[in-house]
């Protein structure tokens, strides 16, 4: 049987991934493999001016800010970046699409996809 707060944290990361290609217009952008000990984030591929962006996603009851930020702070020295982002979201939040956001049908057709 899986972890479930695995495949949630999958879920987080996964919508996370498919709206900043969107929003970025950049299809690089994909969920990171496991590293052990030198983990370096969960998305590979965000870029700001040029330089890689540590980002961490976590789907919790109730955020622990300082030991998710600690944990990024450890992932940002494994990639060795300045920039970071740490993605909490309350748990089951955050998947479903707002209203207004993201890619729509159509869309690619006008060159805004």
């Amino acid at each position: 049987m899986a972890n479930p707060s695995k495949s949630k944290g999958t879920s987080l990361e996964t919508w996370t991934v498919r709206y900043l290609a969107w929003a970025l217009q950049d299809t690089r952008i994909d969920r990171m493999p496991l590293h052990g000990n030198n983990d370096q984030g969960d998305l590979i591929g965000v870029m700001f001016h040029g330089e890689p962006v540590c980002v961490e996603c976590k789907d919790t009851h109730q955020p622990n800010y300082r030991k998710h930020w600690r944990e990024l702070k450890v992932e940002m020295a494994n990639m060795d970046t300045p920039l970071r982002r740490a993605r909490p979201t309350p748990q089951g939040r955050g998947r479903e699409k707002p209203q207004g956001h993201g890619p729509t049908d159509g869309d690619s057709e006008r060159g805004r996809a």
